[in-house]
């Protein structure tokens, strides 16, 4: 398919977010790419994990922190081990010396080139643990630090908000759970993931439903659970960077403890669901928010007892028959494609928000 085709512009040609729409239109074959590669570093992978594994430690900011929160869930289940995610400070402003031994330490930076992320991963290297890097660049300075690089071969992203690197990401983390995965918890299909994630970017215009009421609102919420929670913190970050509106996120059961003052008629909520052990929490907060006469509008599969009844304002379809552990990875096509048909409704420009950089220097 081409760039117009998928974003109503090609890079280059004046459209709003053209190199936003270009790069989600490049998703598809980022990830056929990605899961062609995998094999070459799947093995160093399983060879490098410490034994015996005592957890995982994740070290990531933005985008690669919601990405690496996913990997967090997947890999749990993979290795039967705790994974948790770091706070960077600890090595770059206080300075911590953790041991480390049996930990398996795995950065995030999609351009490798982020001070506190490579200060973090030379520390925990030092700490005893087994390093990985995913990245996108395999020569960066977090790739040199590593004893496994994870290439996310997403090539150049030029547009501030991420899209194809984040998409890449979710699989990268994906394949690494499988590629450790002695019991077949998390597979990954790889026909299915590619098909999935092709269908949602060839159908752009299914974000339509959502994008007047939430580019009409200046504050949004986002809600989730399980491996679809990252992703409803990832649709808010990407509407704070597209259109600069105040957009929150929680799980479904966090939202009842205190935020749900924020649910009120006329300020709209994103729900992120797929069918799954979680799915009646969904279902359960979609009816509070509907005797409280909020917009609800879902992201995935139909809640329980049908299209979302009265608290549904509208359903936007995310296709692909893949499993609830895989489901991200449409979902985040899904939340770029909206942030960026909102950002055009609010005639802003996406591709290069006041104020952000691609790579953010944090130290």
């Amino acid at each position: 398919m081409s760039e117009v085709a998928a974003g109503g512009g090609a890079a280059g040609d004046g459209v709003l977010g053209a190199a936003m729409a270009a790069e989600i239109a490049q998703t598809p074959a980022v990830v056929a790419a990605q899961l062609a590669a995998a094999g070459e570093w799947a093995g160093a992978l399983r060879a490098a994990l410490p034994s015996p594994l005592r957890g995982v430690a994740l070290t990531a900011r933005g985008s690669s922190d919601h990405a690496a929160a996913y990997g967090r869930l997947l890999l749990e289940r993979a290795l039967g081990v705790p994974a948790w995610s770091t706070a960077p400070s600890q090595a770059t402003r206080y300075r911590l010396d953790s041991a480390l031994d049996g930990v398996l330490a795995i950065a995030v930076s999609q351009s490798g080139a982020t001070p506190e992320i490579v200060t973090a991963l030379e520390r925990q290297r030092a700490g005893g643990a087994a390093t990985v890097a995913v990245t996108n660049d395999p020569a960066s300075p977090l790739a040199q630090t590593a004893d496994v690089v994870v290439p996310l071969g997403a090539g150049v992203e030029r547009a501030v908000p991420a899209t194809k690197t984040f998409t890449a990401t979710l699989l990268a983390f994906a394949l690494a759970a499988a590629a450790v995965d002695a019991g077949g918890r998390v597979p990954v299909d790889a026909g299915a993931v590619e098909a999935a994630v092709a269908a949602c970017v060839a159908d752009g215009e299914a974000v339509a439903p959502a994008v007047a009421p939430f580019a009409a609102a200046e504050v949004a919420l986002h809600l989730g659970r399980g491996p679809l929670l990252p992703i409803a913190r990832e649709a808010a970050l990407k509407l704070i960077e597209t259109t600069g509106t105040a957009q929150l996120a929680w799980s479904t059961v966090d939202v009842r403890h205190g935020p749900m003052a924020l649910a009120a008629p006329g300020r709209p909520v994103l729900l992120q669901h797929a069918a799954g052990p979680v799915s009646a929490d969904a279902a359960e907060i979609a009816a509070i928010l509907a005797r409280r006469g909020v917009p609800l509008h879902v992201v995935g599969d139909p809640l329980p007892g049908g299209e979302g009844g009265a608290a549904a304002a509208a359903r936007v379809g995310v296709p692909g028959a893949l499993p609830e552990h895989l489901r991200p990875l449409p979902h985040a096509v899904r939340l770029q494609q909206l942030s960026l048909a909102v950002a055009r409704a609010r005639g802003v420009e996406p591709d290069h928000p006041a104020g952000l950089a691609k790579v953010t220097a944090t130290s």
